[in-house]
């Protein structure tokens, strides 16, 4: 139930940021800022060390081999390379 919850929190805050980024020819930019490539969403009251690591746990959760398909920086970044084999 934590897992979902968390799932939830996660996703759902990605869906209503996710439409302020739009995809161009160099990649995907900031609709009010087109030098980011990046949005920062704050959580007040939480460290970014446990939501890094609620992120990691996640990911290692619901992918088969996460350590052949994610690059990660510890407390800073982590890349998720992955493909659509269909």
């Amino acid at each position: 139930m934590k897992r979902l919850i968390f799932a939830l929190f996660m996703f759902g805050g990605l869906y209503t940021y996710g439409q302020s980024m739009e995809i161009t020819s160099t990649g995907f930019v900031d609709k009010a800022d087109k030098d980011n490539k990046y949005v920062v969403i704050e959580f007040p009251g939480i460290a970014k060390e446990q939501l890094f690591m609620g992120a990691i746990k996640f990911i290692n959760a619901n992918y088969e081999r996460p350590e052949e398909i994610t690059n990660v920086i510890q407390n800073e970044q982590i890349v998720i390379n992955g493909h659509d084999w269909l």
